[in-house]
């Protein structure tokens, strides 16, 4: 963080210092780009708030964590395991989704192909 790219005033936008800042009023943002959903009951410390993602499993980088849900108030209610890790990056089904499905005892990983279909045939 010493490197001159740095710089506080590079990544921060520029906020008139005479003006206090403006608070936010939704409480509810779609970021309809990646499919996710933000909400909270409102401002305060003590809100509750959930963040919900359900866009497609499309970009490299990803984690599979479509379907997955992270809900907060005071602590963490509900949170994937990958909050836990050392890095934060682990991409599995396993660590980044909540809801998940199996199927003879293995988790079923999400397809990056957009086009792909859910096999719901029945097998015995």
């Amino acid at each position: 963080m010493t490197a001159a790219r740095n710089s506080r005033d590079d990544v921060l936008p520029a906020v008139s210092r005479d003006l206090p800042a403006k608070k936010p009023t939704a409480l509810t943002y779609y970021a309809s780009g990646v499919g996710t959903l933000f909400a909270r009951t409102d401002w305060t410390k003590n809100a509750m708030w959930l963040a919900f993602i359900a866009g497609k499993y499309t970009e490299s980088h990803a984690h599979q964590e479509q379907g997955g849900f992270t809900l907060f108030q005071k602590d963490w209610l509900a949170v994937t395991e990958n909050i836990w890790t050392h890095s934060g990056i682990e991409q599995g089904t396993e660590t980044n989704n909540v809801v998940r499905f199996s199927r003879n005892g293995k988790i079923i990983g999400q397809r990056t192909n957009a086009s792909a279909k859910l096999d719901i045939t029945r097998r015995s």
